[in-house]
């Protein structure tokens, strides 16, 4: 044979041999990242170390503890958030923020704000757990949960009771190892 047919040859073989390499690299690395743990954020240490928590009341929006008030029965929200910590067992709830390694800030809340379908404004009622370092003041973790809205006050009340139950599972979430 001569040099002038084997050079294309050549040439088409080490096409073919780079673009197999390739696919064959790519498939490796798509492989990789399929199997890689997806990055999770370290949940600060005072949070898994602390052993005391003070419960703080942030606060209770005036029209939501008038609609609890007209439902028969229905707890404080703060109060079955307190029992549920308690009854998680994690941590000792004491009097006093100045014995306690970390403060719970609870709060619930109806902030306004703008709608994301039309120009008026809406608001939507939130439940805030804060997680405070006694030490520092600083805020360590903030769960926010949206609490479904009802019509009746009875059915409104439940899906208070549900995330207050829903906050204490993110607390739990991050306690848990």
């Amino acid at each position: 044979m001569s040099a002038f047919k084997l050079s294309p040859r050549l040439s088409k073989f080490a096409v073919v041999a780079t673009l197999v390499f390739v696919i064959l690299l790519s498939a490796g690395v798509a492989g990789a990242q399929k199997n890689a743990a997806p990055f999770v954020a370290p949940v600060p240490e005072q949070i898994l170390n602390a052993k005391t928590v003070f419960i703080s009341n942030a606060g209770l929006d005036p029209e939501i503890r008038e609609r609890l008030n007209s439902a028969n029965g229905a707890v404080a929200p703060f109060s079955q958030f307190y029992s549920a910590v308690q009854s998680y067992g994690r941590y000792t709830i004491v009097p006093s923020p100045a014995t306690a390694d970390l403060v719970l800030e609870y709060s619930l809340t109806n902030p306004v704000g703008s709608c994301l379908t039309n120009s008026q404004t809406c608001s939507t009622l939130r439940m805030t757990l804060a997680i405070y370092d006694v030490k520092t003041h600083f805020v360590l973790w903030t769960f926010m949960e949206q609490v479904d809205s009802a019509m009746l006050s009875s059915n409104f009340a439940k899906n208070v009771s549900e995330t207050v139950q829903t906050l204490v599972a993110d607390l739990k979430a991050i306690t848990t190892p």
